[in-house]
């Protein structure tokens, strides 16, 4: 099937999530407050509760007054008479002295699970505590400290019901810091939080990789959540996590937002706190999700994590994702990648099956969207698409280069598509650049490594500025269909890759036309090309395109652009399958 068969991408996350804007996307929170629940007065809640003590000691009757037997109220207690109140409340903070106090539990907090109304967690009511008013890093000061017993011990707060916010926590040695539970967790909000670090944003004593301890988890159904959101009060920081910064998992968990996060990196964006895997990993059915956007305080920096800044992956249910204007593997203005910001792996990795081992790989996740993003600095490569991965979309993407255009490369790749992946699209408007190769497409994986080729053909690779990837010191393929590191000829083209399309022969330049062979039907693109005539491509700037006719022949039309100008082309077949780039030639 061909790209032609499919709905746009977006079409299909709109009819998911009810959004009718491509890329950014209206939340309930205006970007300029601090949230929902600290502009409402106490008098919008059915029931307040103060939490006046750091004890741990639970309620000691359930009368709506929050009170232990020792005649404080405890948040343990609070969040036990807040799950009895029939209507809204809020938990509030009145800890004397003013300033940050901590609170260590013992044991599981209770669920917050109250049907009949949303419970709003405050931390920011602490006397003493400050709001984040930095407009990209994280300057708040947190009054309440909310310790847990390590990443093997307890979760700290455990979401099981709807409208809940949870608001300017500093979280930290927990299990899983804040978990949104089952299909009944719907439009809560984790605003304005620090998850994983210390309050002076160092990592954790306890900070170690442990398996599933993540510091934001959404499973099992969990939908329509909010974590972070535009306005600098909503950003979280969430760092320093020993598994996973934010992941989500199960059919029918669907429809959550994460936007204006820092994932990885310490509060004021210059030092190295990572997750000790992905910063953001969307898995196993998952649908509908957004990371980031492109409106004012939307996209989330995802830097610094061990493994990648995001992945979306496992499942033929895993659908319809998207990563979007996110700053990946940057610091904090998008502009820069320092060390501290690399991601260890690969920027974004879109994977279907964890292993095919000895078989080919089948079809499995599909059907996401990698736009608008800066990819940079990654140790591994900036796209991987990989195991079966089918009908995604990666454009406008910068990839190798940071916002403001400086070179800042990707190691092995800037975009590599492998191991039965199909009908996948590159482009338009991506700039693929400095990286240690530009565009790759294999038949075998190479995560984890194994050598039974796949089908991987009938990938489309339109209209991008691919250039000066030499970050190795070789100047490498722009466009490199296996085997790679080779130009493709009729006897060495891989036949599960593309369909072992040819680069068109350009020939006859003029200072308005050249022509090209290729197959028939083709559509063929030229570009201005990034070095010589006579040289292999990289095409560095879309002049035109044409269709070729039953013969394999077209005569294209050049604007003035072109004049004193190598050119070098691609070809994509009614398959939808593309083509290295042409031998350059020089425009008069």
């Amino acid at each position: 099937m061909t790209h032609a068969a499919h709905r746009p991408r977006w079409q299909h996350l709109a009819t998911l999530v009810g959004i009718t804007g491509a890329l950014t996307v209206a939340l309930p929170l205006g970007a300029n407050t601090a949230s929902a629940a600290t502009n409402r007065s106490t008098a919008a809640f059915t029931a307040t509760f103060t939490v006046n003590s750091t004890g741990d000691a639970g309620d000691s009757k359930l009368d709506g007054v929050c009170r232990t037997a020792g005649g404080v109220c405890t948040l343990r207690a609070a969040i036990q008479e807040a799950n009895h109140v029939a209507g809204s409340s809020l938990i509030a903070f009145n800890i004397a002295p003013a300033g940050r106090q901590l609170i260590a539990p013992a044991a599981l907090l209770p669920a917050l699970n109250n049907p009949a109304g949303g419970i709003t967690i405050d931390a920011t009511t602490q006397p003493g505590s400050l709001v984040n008013t930095d407009p990209i890093a994280d300057n708040a000061v947190y009054g309440i400290e909310l310790k847990g017993t390590g990443g093997t011990g307890i979760d700290g707060f455990t979401v099981l019901s709807a409208n809940n916010v949870i608001r300017g926590f500093d979280m930290h040695a927990f299990k899983i810091s804040i978990s949104l539970y089952q299909t009944a967790a719907t439009n809560n909000q984790v605003l304005g939080n620090m998850l994983g670090l210390q309050p002076d944003g160092s990592y954790d004593p306890t900070y170690t990789l442990v398996g599933a301890s993540s510091c934001v988890v959404m499973q099992l159904g969990a939908s329509n959540n909010i974590i972070g959101a535009p306005g600098s009060a909503n950003r979280n920081v969430i760092s320093g996590c020993n598994h996973q910064g934010v992941a989500t998992y199960n059919w029918p968990t669907k429809n959550n937002v994460i936007q204006n996060n820092i994932i990885g990196l310490d509060p004021t964006g210059t030092q190295r706190r990572g997750s000790k895997s992905h910063g953001v990993d969307i898995n196993t059915g998952t649908q509908g999700t957004i990371v980031g956007g492109t409106g004012l305080q939307q996209h989330n920096v995802l830097s610094g994590n061990f493994q990648e800044g995001a992945e979306v992956s496992h499942n033929k249910l895993t659908r319809f994702n998207s990563i979007i204007g996110n700053y990946i593997g940057t610091d904090l203005t998008g502009n820069a990648a320092p060390v501290v910001a690399q991601n260890g792996q690969w920027g974004v990795h879109l994977e279907g099956n964890p292993d095919c081992g000895t078989s080919p790989c089948p079809l499995d996740a599909g059907n996401q969207t990698v736009t608008d993003n800066v990819i940079v600095n990654s140790q591994k490569g900036g796209v991987l698409v990989d195991k079966g991965v089918h009908d995604s979309t990666i454009a406008r993407n910068k990839i190798g280069v940071t916002l403001n255009g400086t070179p800042a490369g990707n190691r092995v790749f800037g975009i590599e598509i492998a191991a039965g992946s199909v009908h996948n699209i590159i482009g338009p408007g991506n700039e693929v650049a400095y990286n240690t190769a530009g565009i790759q497409i294999r038949p075998d994986s190479i995560e984890p490594a194994r050598p039974t080729p796949s089908v991987t053909n009938q990938n489309t690779i339109t209209q991008n500025s691919v250039h000066d990837n030499n970050l190795s010191g070789a100047v490498a393929l722009g466009i490199d269909l296996a085997p790679l590191s080779a130009v493709n000829t009729a006897t060495n083209a891989d036949p599960n890759v593309n369909d072992a399309i040819l680069a068109p022969k350009l020939s006859n330049p003029t200072v308005t036309t050249v022509d090209a062979t290729t197959c028939a039907g083709c559509k063929v693109e030229v570009f201005i090309a990034d070095r010589g005539a006579g040289q292999v491509g990289s095409g560095k700037t879309y002049l035109a395109t044409a269709t070729a006719n039953a013969s394999g022949f077209a005569h294209i039309t050049l604007p003035p652009t072109a004049a004193n100008q190598p050119v070098t082309a691609t070809a994509t077949n009614t398959n939808a399958s593309t083509s290295e780039f042409a031998k350059n030639v020089l425009i008069p």
